[in-house]
């Protein structure tokens, strides 16, 4: 909330002429008369007609010489007034420029006040300023961050009007700049207008390196302690109450200008897609199979069957049990079609035995429908391929399977059907494409663990499918992995969720809520390197229980308008609060970057050793909250100040 400066009226005075003595001329008319103590004798009746015409010719040089110095006089007092106008309007122009510039800088009308503080300085007319942004002439022509103000102003003539008719005025110009200088924010709510940074209970705010900046206000209560390396500024005052400490170790401003926001126009949100079709072709194998348990297995060799259509309710349509240990059950690759509830079933027995489904087309249908791997099987692989499973089908892994892969491809559940882990299984999952279209979406709970081959992965979780993590679930991967996951929640959310003691390694990527939420609760802990988190449409994320998270931001260029070094991104439009309570904790290193949604800290939550910057609507803290920020610059902030550069 900043006001325009106050420009008074420039005082002058003129200064008195005193009139200069003329007792020189009787001296020197007596040293015209004065007789030397030499001279030759005369007769007494000599006239001297020469000493008569001596003291004719000083009172003629007298009378020319007091005419130059009158018309001197005169003069100069006509010189002198007009330089006293000339500083006045010189003054006049420098007060509408600055006057205009911070009416530019907050948004005024530039004109009209450029003209009332020049005209009001000037002691002239509105019609005698003319203002102009951007200037019109001078280095800073054209440069819409400048503003140009001239005054002029005619000035009353005294004694040259006697030998000169033609123009006597005078005029000045001047430039002001808006220009911005950087300040070391780290710690920054830039809602100009409400909350501002609000702290309560036990409350400990540091800035190490950096300065802590509000462009509302600094509200405080019971102990809160608020310490920067650098300043410590609000625009609106500090409103403190209980046992309160600010403390900027190079000053505290609560009158301070309002700061620009440093990300808007260097930061623009994606665009995203409205959602997923099915991508995988509905294929009618030519021939029908039969339900068959393959239990036990007759001969010692590889067991081989070919693709067909089964079209029976039946979930264990293909039971496969019992195959002895080093021995290989393959369902060749082709095209493969479970209409009406049938399904794969791999039992338990299969000790040391390798099942392979080898890829190619395979369609599920069927809330009985899918595949289910229990038992110990300790292998079960699914080659890259095109797999739909549609109308609740879905893959079910459980018992303690670790050796369960899905080798990528593409992937498309819908109708309440998904893929969800239970047990101690693992599951390795390739490059390609997965959509979750409704139902469970991605489920892991127990002791499972999800790990992610080389490669380039999309994900879509709609309409209410969740990727989801409970237990002591976890997840890994290897070098090369980059992922992008879009949480498109539509009428029902769709979010990314952890609870219990899942350890959550997010591959290297970018993730997209849409209606969508990050949920982080009880012991789990959620890393990644190379990550971008965006929110928009409601979309937020809430950390609870003892959650902690660490990111580091991405530092190339990953869609058209992002800035490196934003690991977290909350749409414009979107003012969902972000949530970290608990005893929640973050060492991210990047920039959050909230412009409409409040940060909100309280239980024991903390962000001990956060290296970056904060940048939110507002910032709201309770309980025994501790936030410590180690300044590293991503972006500079500025503050924009008003100079006079010409």
């Amino acid at each position: 909330m900043t006001s325009s400066p106050r420009f008074l009226r420039t005082a002058w005075r003129r200064s008195a002429l005193e009139t200069p003595s003329t007792s020189h001329v009787s001296a020197l008319a007596e040293a015209g008369r004065a007789t030397p103590s030499r001279l030759r004798s005369a007769p007494t009746t000599d006239t001297n007609p020469l000493g008569m015409r001596q003291d004719g010719q000083v009172l003629i040089i007298f009378a020319i010489f007091s005419m130059v110095l009158i018309g001197v006089l005169a003069l100069s007092i006509d010189a002198g007034y007009l330089m006293a106008q000339r500083r006045q309007v010189q003054n006049a122009a420098d007060a509408g420029a600055l006057a205009a510039a911070h009416a530019a800088m907050s948004g005024q009308n530039v004109v009209t006040i450029g003209k009332e503080y020049g005209a009001f300085n000037g002691d002239v007319a509105a019609n005698a300023v003319t203002v102009s942004r951007p200037p019109t002439s001078g280095a800073r022509a054209g440069n819409n961050d400048f503003v140009q103000v001239t005054v002029s102003k005619p000035v009353q003539r005294f004694f040259v009007g006697a030998v000169y008719n033609g123009d006597w005025s005078v005029s000045a110009t001047a430039v002001a700049g808006i220009v911005p200088e950087g300040t070391q924010g780290c710690i920054f709510a830039k809602n100009p207008t409400a909350g501002g940074i609000n702290t309560s209970g036990n409350s400990t705010l540091t800035a190490n390196g950096c300065s802590i900046v509000t462009n509302y206000e600094i509200r405080t209560g019971g102990t809160s302690i608020l310490t920067a390396t650098e300043y410590i500024n609000a625009n609106d005052g500090f409103k403190t109450s209980g046992y309160t400490v600010i403390d900027g170790g190079k000053g505290e401003n609560p009158a301070a200008k309002e700061v620009p926001d440093p990300l808007e126009g260097k930061i623009s949100p994606p665009t995203l897609p409205s959602g997923a079709s099915n991508p995988v072709p509905s294929i009618t194998p030519s021939s029908t199979g039969t339900c068959r348990t393959y239990n036990p297995w007759t001969a010692p060799v590889l067991y081989s069957i070919p693709p067909v259509r089964y079209n029976v309710s039946n979930s264990n349509c293909v039971n496969i049990e019992n195959i002895p240990s080093g021995q290989t059950f393959e369902m060749q690759s082709g095209s493969w079609k479970f209409d009406n509830g049938a399904g794969i079933n791999v039992g338990g027995g299969n000790v040391g035995a390798k099942i392979i489904l080898r890829g190619g087309t395979w369609n599920f249908s069927g809330s009985n429908s899918g595949i289910n791997v229990g038992g110990n099987t300790p292998s079960f692989e699914m080659r890259s391929g095109d797999y739909s499973f549609l109308n609740g089908a879905r893959i079910n892994f459980g018992g303690s399977n670790e050796g369960n892969v899905l080798g990528g491809g593409r992937y498309y559940f819908s109708g309440g059907g998904g893929l969800v882990a239970g047990g101690s299984t693992g599951v390795t999952i390739g490059p390609g494409t997965y959509i979750f279209d409704g139902g469970p979406g991605f489920n892991m709970g127990g002791s499972d663990g999800l790990h992610f081959d080389p490669g380039n992965y999309t994900f879509y979780f709609l309409n209410g499918a969740d990727f989801q993590f409970t237990g002591n679930s976890k997840i890994t991967f290897g070098n090369n992995v980059y992922v992008k996951m879009y949480f498109l929640g539509g009428s029902n959310w769709s979010d990314l969720s952890m609870s219990g003691y899942s350890n959550f390694g997010l591959p290297p990527g970018e993730y997209y809520f849409k209606r969508g939420n990050f949920f982080n609760s009880g012991n789990s802990s959620i890393s990644g390197e190379n990550v971008f988190l965006y929110f928009t449409d409601g979309g937020r994320l809430e950390s609870s229980g003892s959650a902690y998270f660490d990111f580091t931001a991405p530092t190339t260029q990953i869609y058209p308008g992002y800035y490196p070094g934003v690991f977290l991104y909350s749409d414009p439009s979107n003012t969902a609060t972000f949530k970290w309570q608990g005893t929640t904790n973050a060492t991210s290193k990047g920039v959050i970057y909230l412009p409409s949604s409040p940060l909100t800290m309280s239980g024991a939550s903390g962000g001990v050793g956060f290296e970056g910057q904060i940048i939110v609507d507002r910032l709201i803290t309770s309980g025994y909250t501790v936030l410590t920020v180690n300044y590293v610059e991503y972006v500079q902030m500025q503050t924009n100040r008003v100079f006079l550069v010409q």
